[in-house]
């Protein structure tokens, strides 16, 4: 798994059929401060290929941002999306829109999607 620029990324490996959760924060490069995610979009999309004319495995929408005013938003891939997806390689990418429409990809990479262990919870 890699992000942008070498440094780690935001997805790691996803077991199929587990809830993940993870926060994302947007701040000023400059200050450090956080920015104000009102009217923003977060896009996280899942791919078994670099195309875009394809359409996604999964595709998940943020909007509104879970905590806009602090400049975070919790991104969450249910149990069920991660289980419909079929194991393998995986390319990913993280955008967000801000208010005026301007658009970033702040991750983006590669990850696997495993079979767990067993699907029974006891």
């Amino acid at each position: 798994m890699a992000g942008l620029y070498g440094k780690p990324g935001y997805l790691w490996d996803i077991i199929r059929g587990v809830t993940i959760d993870f926060p994302i924060t947007i701040k000023n490069k400059d200050t450090g401060d956080p920015i104000d995610l009102t009217g923003s979009k977060f896009y996280v999309t899942l791919s078994t290929k670099i195309s875009p004319e394809d359409d996604p495995a999964l595709e998940i929408i943020i909007d509104p941002p879970t905590h806009p005013l602090l400049g975070k938003t919790i991104v969450k891939i249910t149990d069920t999306q991660t289980y419909a997806l079929v194991k393998g390689t995986y390319y990913y990418s993280i955008r967000y829109v801000n208010s005026n429409g301007d658009t970033y990809v702040i991750d983006l990479g590669r990850i696997k999607v495993l079979d767990g262990v067993s699907g029974r919870i006891a």
